[in-house]
Parts: C-alpha cells; structure tokens; sequence
C-alpha cells in the first residue's frame, strides 16, 4: 500500500535493486497484490505516483520476503525383504524413520515407516542309513544339500542340509 494522492500508481518490483530490471504494474489504487512471486524470495519494491502531467520520482527502495507455504509431507508405508532404499539411504531395520527436504526452497519433512523381514536360514546335520528324506527328495550320498523357497513373510530363504550317509555290511555265505 502506498500513501499518495495520485489518480494512478506504477509499482516496480524483482529480487535485483535495478530497476530497469524489475516487473512493472500499473494500478489505479494505492493498494497492489502482486501474485506469481517466487516462495521464500526477497524482493526489492518501489512506488510511484503516475499524473497527466508526469510521474513522481521513484519511492525509497522496500525490501520484503515471501514466506513458504505449507508443504504436505509425503508419507510411504513400506514392507521389505532384508533392505529397503529411501532417499539413498539403506535401511536394514523396521522403525519410523524422516527425510528433511527443500521444496522450491522451502522445507519438507518426509517419513517412512518401515517393516522389514528377513529370510529363514536354517542349517540341519543329519546321519542316516542308507538314504534319507528331506523336502521331499530322497538322498543317497553323504553331501552338504540347500532347499530354496520364499517363506511366510515373501523373503528368500535357503535350508541347508549337512548330510551323512552310512551303509550298512551286507554278508553272505555261500
């Protein structure tokens, strides 16, 4: 708002103290809203009096700062096998985790709220006679053997078998 008695006003304004460099708008009352201006800006601002008979000298430099809107954080709900990435960020555990940001130049809090599962690892040492049974496979030979499969949480999971085969003596008498 500008305190004046003249018909028309012509406002300069930019974020350059130039002010052949600035936006000009031309109003016909002492009170301008100027939209499209950049959040978290300072700005350089001048007024003057445009007559019939010529326009009043330029007013002192005002300087002022638009403030940031509110940015709505953004919330990610995230079930993982092991890891998860966010933000380039390795995360190996559940928990509730946040992410500062600028936006536009102005601040964002992100958060991520994480479960993480892991895969089943399960290791077996067996002896048997002859064979044995194991995931529905029928073993001959003393090896070390792993089963893949997805578990109950959709994570990869591997068993693993240490297996020892003996044979039995098989006599006969002729």
């Amino acid at each position: 708002s500008y305190n004046g008695n003249s018909p028309n006003y012509q406002v300069a304004y930019g974020t350059g103290n130039d002010i052949a460099s600035m936006t000009f708008v031309n109003c016909s009352t002492a009170t301008k809203q100027l939209t499209g201006l950049t959040p978290n800006t300072e700005y350089h601002l001048y007024v003057r009096g445009v007559c019939s008979f010529g326009n009043s000298a330029w007013s002192s430099m005002v300087t002022f700062s638009t403030i940031c809107p509110v940015i709505p954080s953004v919330v990610t709900t995230e079930t993982a096998c092991e890891s998860y990435t966010w933000h380039d960020t390795v995360y190996t555990a559940t928990g509730h985790y946040t992410f500062d940001t600028l936006v536009d130049g102005c601040p964002r809090t992100d958060t991520l709220h994480l479960t993480i599962n892991y895969g089943t690892h399960n290791a077996d040492i067996q002896t048997a006679c002859e064979s044995y049974t194991w995931h529905g496979q029928t073993y001959t030979t003393s090896d070390t053997y792993t089963y893949n499969y997805t578990n109950a949480d959709g994570c990869a999971s591997t068993d693993t078998l240490h297996l020892t085969i003996n044979y039995g003596t098989h006599n006969a008498d002729i």
